[in-house]
């Protein structure tokens, strides 16, 4: 009875995943313009965490700031490696500047985020 139950279970799951089309699990299409516009700002944001840091902003300011990187950034689908490696670059660069931003040491903070800027722009020099 057991082994009836498993066999039952597979063979419904089995026809489940046949009966959804690839494409309502793909979801929307992502245009080029989109994705360059969510680089753009996100290196906007990305210049406002610099400038900010630098400038002694606010910690919930510049906080918000990041979560709005993060956001921007996971719009950004890009399926070249070419891109993929500067972003990815970015991306860790601006993990180590909101990680050194929390810690305090707001020089090093802002050094890596004026870095994740320059990848975030290789990123969308590759993608134009």
């Amino acid at each position: 009875m057991i082994l009836f139950k498993k066999f039952v279970l597979a063979l419904f799951i089995n026809i489940a995943m046949l009966a959804i089309p690839s494409t309502v699990v793909a979801g929307e299409e992502i245009s080029q313009e989109s994705v360059v516009a969510a680089l753009k700002e996100a290196i906007s944001f990305s210049e406002e965490i610099v400038a900010g840091i630098q400038s002694g902003a606010e910690a919930d300011t510049i906080e918000q700031l990041y979560k709005q990187v993060k956001y921007a950034i996971k719009r950004v689908v890009i399926s070249d490696s070419k891109s993929a490696v500067p972003r990815a670059k970015a991306n860790k660069r601006m993990k180590a500047s909101r990680k050194a931003f929390r810690g305090g040491d707001f020089e090093k903070a802002a050094s890596l985020a004026a870095d994740g800027v320059k990848y975030y722009k290789q990123t969308l020099s590759n993608k134009i």
